[in-house]
């Protein structure tokens, strides 16, 4: 039942990116010319070419693959999760400074990637699980929360 939950989240926060972004814009959506080269690679190549990013250029592509193309593409995230706790503090800066729900929501699935399929032991760090948990408390969308809460109960297990 776990996994089928980690297959269907990926589809609803689809729709609800895609619902959204019609509705919102906010700063960071738009990528560089160069930037968006790397969607015109191969696959081999995206991913070898976005190894070499910086974590802050990773997180502004992968957003924007998921926010302003069309249809989204979850496929970096995986990339950034393997990059393990390096990124942590970089991802719960943006994960606390970020307005946008749908978008918070895509940071902690980052967070739940790490746990679930590259085995970094989040749970043991408490600080972070308590500020997750803080900023989830405070989201007005539902939905983003019902979800955002769910992926903190996986993260901490």
């Amino acid at each position: 039942m776990r996994w089928m939950s980690i297959k269907i989240l990926p589809i609803i926060v689809i729709l609800n990116l895609l619902v959204s972004a019609c509705m919102t814009a906010s700063k960071g959506e738009h990528l560089s010319e160069e930037d968006k080269k790397i969607f015109q690679l191969d696959s081999d190549k995206r991913h070898e070419e976005f190894k070499k990013l910086s974590v802050e250029k990773q997180l502004d592509i992968y957003l924007y693959a998921l926010t302003k193309r069309h249809p989204p593409d979850f496929e970096f995230a995986y990339d950034i999760a393997v990059r393990g706790r390096e990124v942590v503090p970089f991802l719960t800066s943006k994960f606390i400074d970020e307005k946008d729900e749908g978008k918070q929501q895509l940071i902690l699935f980052i967070f739940e990637l790490m746990k679930t399929h590259c085995n970094i032991q989040l749970q043991e760090d408490e600080d972070l699980i308590l500020v997750l948990k803080e900023k989830v408390s405070l989201m007005k969308n539902s939905f983003y929360k019902k979800l955002s809460k769910e992926s903190i109960k996986a993260i901490a297990r």
